[in-house]
This record gives C-alpha cells, structure tokens and sequence, in this order.
C-alpha cells in the first residue's frame, strides 16, 4: 500500500496517512520467530551484560531470552541503581517477564548503586547465596553466587561467576569456584562463567565436570571481533557453561550479541540423568600434549615413567570408571612435572634487561620459568637475558602470551660479548602462539 502511494505523481494528504497506519499495524501484529528448546529439555544460558555499555539491557536482553526460551541464566556485569545505569537490572529482568525470582551477589558498591552477578529464574529459587573470592586482584573485586532451583522434580546448584582479568587473581578464582562446587552437597551442580582466561586453565575442571565450550576441542569466540559461528580449535572462548557428569548437554549455541554486548551469549539445553557419565575428554587432551614432547630431549628414567603412563592409557576400557581414568590422568601429569631434561635450563633467573617501557609484568617473568607469567613491552623493544657466562647453546624454546588468539614475529640472537649477535632463529608466519608448546629452534649442525 504505501509503494503505490509513493508511485503516484499526486497523492492525497489522506492516503499517505493510510499507508503510514497500515505500516504502524503490520509492525505491530509481527511475530519473531521463536527458537524453542527440544521437548524435554531444559534451555540455561550465560550472559556478560556489558554495564558500561549503557544500553537498556534488561529490555533488549529480555527479547532475547524469550525468543529463545530461555528458562535459567547466569548473568555477569550487572548494574542496580547506579548513576550510570539509574535503574535495576535484576528488577527489570524479573518484571512481567518469563522470569519471575533472581539471586545477586554485591561484588562492589558502585556510583551510588551496587554491581555484581546474577541468576534469573523461571522457577523460585529455592536458597540463595554468594560472596567474593580470597584472592581479588587489584581491580574490580570479583565473585560468585549460587542458586537452588528444582528441575524435573531434583535439587540443582545453580552457580555463576565472573572471574579476575589478572592471571594470579584468575587462576586462584577458578581453584576456589572448583573448591565450592567440589564441595557441594547437591547432586546436580552447573557453573555459567565469563572466566577471563586462558582456555587451558579451564581443563581442571574436566576432572569431575563437562565443559559446553571447548567440548572435544571445539571452541567458539564469544567476546571481541574474532565472533564466528564455526567452531575453532584456535577461538578465544572467555564464556562457558560447566555441568556436572549427571547432566547431559543436548546442543551448544552462541548467540551473535555483540551489538547489544562486548560478548555473546551463549545457551545449552540439557537433562537430567540418573548417574554420572564417565569422560575422558581431559585424559585425551593430556595424552595429545604428552606425545608431542620429543623424547630424545629428556633422560632415559625420567621419560620411562611417562611412557608406561601413556601405555596405561591405552589401555582403559570404555567401561573405565571416572575414578579410573582420572588415576591414569594424574599420572601423565605428575610424569610430565617431573621430565629431567638432558640439557638444563641456563636462562632460569638470570639477569633480563628491556631497552623500553615495561607495560606489563616485569623483567623477571621473562626467564622465571613459568611459562603463564609475562612481561609486556611495546613492539620492536629488545629483551636481553645475560648467561652470566659462555655456553653451548643446543636449543632455544620461547613461550609467547596465549590468553587470546594470537601471532607474533620477532628474532632469537645469540652473542658472546653483547656487541656482535648472531641470528638464532626467527618467526615470520602468523601461526597461533601455543602456550603449552611454545616456538622451539634447535642449533643447526
């Protein structure tokens, strides 16, 4: 209608007001498209909220979550009656809404309000609690809560958390969330998280639990420009679903959000089983790593013991036990801690000196031998670390930070005197850094 009254030389006043009514009305009668869950099923998602963003979040979010039927959701970064959002999320959330009880855990008091983490509920929540982690970092504080909701007639612990950007404060979060959900009484235990982290600091979590992102090495980007809805074994997935081994995760999705949020959310649709189902998802990562180590750099006796923990491997059934399994998973861990390399490591705590700005870390995470502590300078600036004396140099390998997806290209010199340098080994190619392999160049002969 209002297309033929555009077409026409000369239209009345009249009908163009007609074709704008019947444009206001069609808008109005229209129905979204509703992604609903398998029957039998229950939908959960995890969503940062992107305070700072100033967006009428609760609105817009509530769209989502009834478009696709989201039952539960742990929310991160959530604003109550503060200056910069005058107004409460959790109360806009819950209000004439699919959901009708929320828990909300203070992280901080903030612009005359409170900011923190949530869960909203489609049910009533049946107990509540929360508080922050020991360890907090030197920004935001940061912590957890925990809900009791009732699926299918069972008790469930219902756990989010939002966890440290610092990598110390990070990995002390994630040992002290595994703690309390380890800890749990509930049978049935689920963890929605922005965990801030390098994805392999997340596998602990593969001893007792499933993880929706990264499952079998299928990661998904859910925060920052990489956004893709192909699973990658390179994608920097910050958010994540954890359920315990007595629920099965039905499908995964990621929700592209990013112009609503900094991340995207993500859903799972799951169910309720009546016993726990065994992996060895972790065991499997662990034994890939293993086999990549080379043999030949490590003694005889030391490398003996990894290689019967390998063959153990091998040798569980499918009808292994979890306790089983994780038995021959500690082992290949505990071997590969203690591999005595053939050659030492000369360059552990030696003096490193930077020819620029440190903005990040310090000199002494250069060489400390850990290989998630760094220091971070600008591009182009030398690192130099003094041996302190004269050595045959076998082999060179370099751990580059690997939090998020990345490359890097720089060059390994070597020099006997400080003046004259000799070229070791470079990177060119835009290969992803490995943070548990790391770039490894061997004197050529």
């Amino acid at each position: 209608v209002a297309r033929e009254a555009l077409a026409k030389d000369e239209t009345a006043i009249d009908e163009f007001y007609a074709a704008a009514a019947s444009i206001r009305t069609a808008v109005e009668e229209l129905t979204y498209l509703i992604y609903e869950n398998p029957e039998g099923t229950i939908r959960l998602a995890s969503t940062n909220l992107y305070a700072k963003g100033n967006t009428d979040i609760p609105a817009v979010f509530t769209y989502f979550y009834n478009r696709y039927s989201i039952d539960y959701a742990g929310l991160q970064e959530i604003d109550r009656n503060t200056s910069r959002n005058p107004y409460d999320m959790m109360e806009a959330l819950t209000t004439d809404t699919r959901f009708v009880d929320f828990a909300f855990n203070k992280n901080m008091d903030y612009q005359g309000g409170e900011y923190g983490i949530g869960i909203i509920s489609s049910t009533e929540i049946k107990e509540k609690s929360g508080g922050l982690y020991e360890v907090l970092g030197s920004e935001e504080p940061r912590g957890w809560v925990r809900s009791v909701i009732e699926i299918d007639g069972k008790e469930v612990a219902f756990y989010d958390t939002h966890l440290s950007t610092e990598d110390e404060a990070c990995i002390s979060n994630m040992k002290e969330i595994i703690k309390l959900m380890d800890e749990d009484p509930l049978e049935y235990k689920i963890l929605t998280a922005d965990f801030n982290c390098n994805r392999e600091w997340m596998y602990p979590f593969l001893e007792n639990y499933n993880m929706a992102n990264g499952k079998d090495g299928n990661w998904y980007a859910t925060s920052g420009d990489d956004y893709t809805d192909i699973a990658s074994s390179e994608a920097y997935g910050l958010d994540n679903i954890i359920t315990s081994r007595n629920i099965e995760v039905v499908d995964f999705k990621v929700v592209d959000s990013m112009d609503l949020s900094d991340h995207n959310f993500i859903y799972i649709d799951l169910k309720l089983l009546d016993e726990e189902v065994p992996s060895k998802e972790y065991l499997k990562i662990e034994v890939t790593d293993a086999k990549n180590l080379e043999e030949a750099d490590y003694t005889v006796e030391s490398y003996a013991v990894l290689a019967d923990a390998l063959t153990a491997a091998e040798a569980l059934g499918d009808d292994a036990t979890q306790a089983e399994i994780n038995e021959v998973l500690f082992a290949i861990q505990d071997a590969v801690a203690n591999l005595e390399r053939i050659y030492p490591l000369i360059s552990a705590g030696k003096p490193v000196t930077v020819d620029g700005e440190i903005a990040d870390g310090s000199a002494k995470d250069v060489n400390d031998g850990n290989r998630y502590s760094y220091m971070k300078t600008a591009y182009g600036n030398d690192v130099i670390i003094d041996l302190e004396g004269l050595y045959e140099i076998d082999e060179i390998q370099a751990f580059l930070y690997g939090k998020a997806p990345r490359y890097y290209h720089y060059t390994l010199y070597t020099s006997i005197d400080g003046v004259n340098y000799e070229v070791y080994g470079e990177k060119t190619n835009n290969d992803i850094a490995n943070v548990k392999v790391g770039d490894v160049y061997q004197k050529e002969e």
